[in-house]
């Protein structure tokens, strides 16, 4: 007997041929390193839901929107260290180069 196909993202979100949906969060270098991907190549602010669904976090009803929270908290993160820029409440998108830093003030090359 064939077991069950886990359900697809929202039609609405872009399959970016992604990773699979993963049961439980990513993990966190993981996450970072999918998003910070994903908006480079996007070339355009995104919300956090969609991102989430993009990199392979469980977006279902069945999730209680825990997976979306929990990117949106990594999201904020990365604003904070200056690598994203969160253009509107909940759009996100990758920071300039000339915003970013190397932690010492310079701007990295």
């Amino acid at each position: 007997m064939d077991a069950p196909m886990p359900e697809a993202p929202p039609k609405d979100v872009a399959d970016l041929g992604g990773p699979p949906v993963s049961s439980g969060p990513l993990e966190l270098a993981v996450a970072r390193e999918r998003m910070l991907v994903l908006l480079a190549g996007a070339g355009r602010a995104m919300k956090a839901q969609d991102i989430a669904a993009a990199i392979g976090e469980d977006i279902t009803d069945t999730s209680n929107g825990r997976r979306t929270e929990t990117t949106r908290s990594r999201l904020k993160t990365l604003v904070r260290e200056g690598r994203v820029v969160e253009d509107a409440t909940g759009w996100f998108s990758i920071a300039p180069i000339a915003d970013r830093t190397d932690g010492e003030g310079a701007a990295m090359a």
